[in-house]
């Protein structure tokens, strides 16, 4: 605190923040149950959201981005169980207007599923919070990680059979 009077100099000028420091005020956890996928897959993804203040918190938008190859499955998204589309732009998913009790966590469920293209490898998918009024980032970045693996069935095919030479053409 401090105290302007008219004989105050030097005040003007100084730039003293007002707003609080929301940084790291959500913590983030992103998970799914599956570990090993395939290209085609349906992958569901939770991420859960606290308030680690004694305070309420609101204008916070919910944010995911997706893996390169991963698209959003429509209608799949839910907010603390309920049906909540996110808005699309490109691979990042939002989800705004979210507030927090004190101490209270939320969870947004979606689906991606796995594009055709999508090479082998480790995929990580990524959520945090962010203050629309701020726009600052107001969580940790949490990750989640899929590996894609080759399909038994389509990618690692076993061609069995005979080969015939048919050296005079006669088909016999």
């Amino acid at each position: 605190g401090f105290v302007m009077t008219p004989l105050s100099a030097g005040v003007t000028g100084n730039h003293i923040p007002l707003d609080p420091v929301l940084e790291g005020a959500l913590r983030v956890r992103k998970t799914t149950p599956k570990i090993n996928v395939t290209k085609g897959d349906l992958v569901p993804y939770t991420i859960e959201i606290t308030n680690t203040l004694n305070s309420p918190l609101s204008n916070i938008a919910a944010r995911d981005l997706a893996p390169a190859g991963f698209k959003y499955r429509a209608e799949s998204s839910r907010v603390d169980g309920v049906a909540h589309e996110p808005q699309i732009n490109g691979r990042e998913l939002s989800w705004h207007g979210l507030s927090f009790a004190p101490n209270q966590t939320r969870t947004v469920q979606l689906v991606l599923v796995i594009g055709a293209g999508v090479g082998e490898g480790e995929y990580v998918n990524q959520a945090w919070a962010q203050n629309t009024v701020a726009d600052r980032l107001v969580s940790n970045i949490g990750t989640a990680a899929v590996r894609i693996v080759p399909d038994p069935t389509f990618d690692c095919a076993d061609l069995i059979g005979k080969v015939f030479d048919d050296r005079n053409g006669n088909g016999y």
